[in-house]
């Protein structure tokens, strides 16, 4: 499925939206209104940690190509607990003129819990992508969110050379605006190789962490010990959201990184000890 490019797939454009909402009913959180349209879709919840709802996110086509374009909407009402994931990586495969967007919006009403932990993104090469996500936290909301950007599959001699990638991602909390950033990649220039950007760097990950503390950014530091001699990882407090990243060439490990964040800072954030979803390990 790897080796799949826009001139091998069907030439159809997949156009494809997904709106989710959780809602607290009893002593568990159930899926309360459900919308799709195109390959997009989930699998029926999972219980396996008391009242938390475990969903996990499909795509049959395995990936995007020139002309694709994914909304996924999320909602979780008041005290509604929640984990997505995704059975297998997001693919941007290269496109001949068009891009491929993917759009993701979380929104969580106050007390509300989501963790979005979904598998790692893999940009071809000669792909033109577009991966942009907004988060709107209203008091009380508790988050981890992660991502796992993968520029090419240098494992496999096929380095990110050519193209674009544009990932974006915005936070408000209660209204206003407290973080906001955006990387906008032109093959392997500029901001590629710059000290000011990846340094050269294929992986790249991003954990989010919400309220955060000094406790928890006590706590997240601590894990960087064991994985700094496979790149540059950096934690950092603003306001009370914490912000965990590295910058890597080897995707397992920074993999295994964010999951020793998050088994760390679940306790902190969610108040709940990790309980890794069943399909992590298939």
């Amino acid at each position: 499925m790897d080796g799949v490019t826009e001139a091998t797939a069907a030439p159809q454009e997949w156009r494809a939206q997904l709106h989710l909402q959780f809602q607290r009913r009893g002593e568990r959180t159930v899926v309360g209104k459900i919308q799709h349209e195109g390959p997009v879709y989930v699998q029926r919840p999972f219980y396996p940690e008391a009242g938390l709802c475990h969903t996990y996110l499909l795509h049959p086509p395995g990936g995007l190509v020139g002309g694709d374009c994914v909304h996924i909407n999320v909602y979780a009402d008041a005290d509604a607990e929640v984990l997505l994931t995704t059975p297998a990586a997001t693919k941007f495969y290269r496109s001949r003129g068009q891009p491929a967007q993917q759009h993701l919006r979380l929104q969580l009403a106050a007390g509300a819990c989501c963790e979005w932990l979904p598998q790692k993104t893999i940009v071809f090469d000669g792909a033109l992508s577009v991966s942009a996500t907004d988060i709107e936290l209203q008091p009380g909301a508790r988050l981890i969110a992660w991502e796992t950007t993968c520029l090419g599959r240098p494992a496999s001699q096929a380095p990110y050379q050519r193209g674009h990638h544009d990932q974006r991602l915005a936070v408000h909390c209660n209204g206003q605006l407290i973080y906001i950033e955006r990387l906008h990649l032109h093959g392997n220039q500029d901001a590629y190789h710059a000290l000011w950007g990846l340094m050269g760097h294929a992986v790249t990950g991003l954990l989010l962490a919400s309220p955060g503390n000094q406790a928890a950014l006590t706590a997240a530091r601590a894990t960087i010990t064991d994985y700094n001699n496979d790149g540059i990882y950096a934690c950092t407090l603003i306001s009370d959201l914490l912000l965990c990243r590295c910058l890597s060439n080897d995707a397992q490990s920074v993999r295994r990184w964010m999951t020793a964040l998050w088994h760390r800072l679940r306790p902190l954030v969610i108040g709940r000890e990790a309980c890794e979803p069943r399909i992590w390990l298939t």
